[in-house]
């Protein structure tokens, strides 16, 4: 093979690999190798004209769960987050997978912690996590958990 013909060709396998890799960057990332995994949520509001909140971190912003399923991962408010009157939406709805096959979430009392079953597959898995205050809706965050 000619030099043009190899060069050619690792490109176009680096730009194939590139297109390939299935997760965005991320700033943080933990394993969890035990029967449960512990997630923290962090919500605080904006000084923006609307005071609009935001779901700031979900500690790890990809979680990689490295043990047979089932695994309970845990998503709790933390305490500031609790204090400032935030909560999981009643209902449901403050953990979300993209695709919930495998997965079996409920809300606690007080909407402050959702206790989910991981009998996923494996691969990655997209979710979103939701928070309020009262009756007004935060931006949401979007981690993953990655079953290996």
């Amino acid at each position: 093979m000619s030099p043009r013909t190899l060069l050619a060709a690792a490109i176009g396998g680096s730009f194939l690999l590139g297109c390939a890799y299935p997760w965005p960057d991320v700033k943080s990332s933990a394993e969890c190798n035990g029967q449960q995994c512990d997630v923290a949520v962090t919500v605080s509001r904006h000084d923006t004209p609307d005071f609009r909140c935001f779901v700031e971190k979900a500690v790890p912003d990809q979680l990689i769960v490295k043990r047979p399923r089932p695994v309970l991962v845990k998503f709790e408010l933390d305490p500031g987050s609790i204090a400032a009157g935030y909560r999981f939406p009643a209902g449901g709805n403050g953990i979300v997978f993209a695709n919930p096959a495998g997965w079996e979430c409920r809300a606690l009392p007080g909407n402050t912690r959702i206790d989910c079953d991981n009998n996923a597959g494996p691969g990655p898995h997209k979710y979103l996590v939701n928070a309020v205050k009262g009756s007004t809706a935060c931006e949401p965050l979007d981690p993953w958990v990655v079953n290996q």
